[in-house]
């Protein structure tokens, strides 16, 4: 009778190993490829900023917009992520020589911006349901359809007439959390911090206008993600 019930309790703990290891984890593993759909804010600091000649300061909008990204697990705990999103700003000049001419704020430009990034990313739980990570790496941008402020003024014409940005590249640094939701399916969370500078020239009524900002935006997303 002994052996009987040692014989039945190998055969229950073996089999419950079994159909454990059978049961896919839900978190991560080397491998797995990752897709997320976000809904994004980038917002830009614009802290430190100097415009040539006329003086003050740069000012660049928050915008919201779409986000589509994909990542790859090299090993459970490492993941690169490739971030792409695009995005619309309007740039202003503040507090210039010119505010008694044009007010305190002269509407530059507005531009669109393509800022793709490369992520490698620490996963502390990749097996656990609820798995937060910290990252770094590389963000470039690219302005493109930059379109000049249409304000002229009498005997003068156009303000500004043309914009020209410069492109980028800087550090990222990022910090998210992945929360399993069901199966495959997770609910994300992200935070990255982009340091990055960008010059402009401004073609003016007044002859070429020199300035640079130190963008710095903030990406604040949260999505929801596929392992595949």
């Amino acid at each position: 009778m002994n052996r009987y019930y040692l014989a039945l309790g190998f055969l229950v703990c073996t089999t419950g190993a079994a159909l454990a290891q059978a049961q896919p984890l839900p978190g991560f593993s080397t491998g797995d490829i990752v897709v997320r759909l976000a809904a994004t804010g980038i917002m830009p600091l614009a802290a430190n900023s100097h415009i040539d000649t006329i003086g003050g300061t740069v000012d660049v909008t928050s915008t919201p917009a779409p986000e589509a990204d994909i990542s790859y697990f090299v090993t459970d705990n490492i993941s690169v992520q490739l971030i792409s999103t695009a995005t619309r700003h309007e740039i202003s000049a503040n507090n210039t020589a010119l505010t008694s001419l044009l007010g305190s704020k002269i509407d530059l430009a507005s531009t669109y911006v393509l800022p793709p990034a490369i992520v490698a990313q620490w996963n502390f739980f990749p097996h656990a349901a609820l798995d937060p990570y910290v990252g770094a790496g590389i963000d470039f941008l690219f302005p493109f359809d930059t379109q000049a402020n249409k304000l002229a003024l009498p005997g003068i014409g156009p303000v500004v007439q043309k914009v020209g940005l410069s492109t980028a590249v800087g550090p990222t640094f990022d910090v998210g959390l992945n929360y399993n939701i069901s199966g495959p399916w997770f609910l994300n969370i992200d935070y990255k911090q982009i340091l990055d500078r960008v010059d402009a020239r401004v073609h003016t009524a007044v002859g070429l206008v020199k300035a640079h900002v130190d963008l710095d935006p903030g990406v604040l997303s949260a999505g929801i993600v596929y392992r595949f």
